[in-house]
């Protein structure tokens, strides 16, 4: 994953955030994915071509006691939205906003995140992840 970057697959996705989560709805297959926590900022890495490794490097740096646990969650984040179809590898030559990783890490250490691993939750359908919260199935 070293220094790759992604972008939202927006032939085959539609995203909107909700109260502070991601809602992402693949329209090929009609699955609902959704991403709260650490998972938003994975994804607003996604939407602006940030490298995985630049988000794990901030976690790690601002974070400096969070454990493997979380910066490896961060990075099967980047996995399963790839392998999801949620996202796509991005051009090398993209150029993400030069204050996005200072807004980011000025949001850590804020409080704006808690220190819980991030996870892409996968739904059927929209009821599913309403109707039947304890059904989560996390990727």
């Amino acid at each position: 994953m070293s220094g790759k970057k992604y972008k939202p697959n927006s032939q085959e996705i539609i995203y909107q955030l909700i109260d502070g989560e991601y809602i992402l709805l693949n329209l090929s297959n009609g699955n609902y994915f959704s991403l709260d926590n650490l998972g938003v900022l994975v994804w607003e890495c996604v939407t602006n071509s940030v490298p995985a490794e630049a988000l794990i490097s901030v976690i790690a740096e601002s974070l400096p006691d969070t454990s493997d646990k979380i910066t490896e969650s961060v990075s099967t984040v980047f996995d399963s939205l790839l392998n999801e179809g949620l996202s796509i590898p991005a051009d090398d030559e993209t150029n993400y906003p030069s204050g996005f990783i200072a807004e980011v890490r000025s949001r850590i250490s804020n409080g704006e995140f808690s220190l819980q691993p991030a996870k892409l939750h996968a739904y059927k359908n929209i009821q599913e992840k309403y109707a039947h919260p304890c059904g989560v199935k996390e990727i």
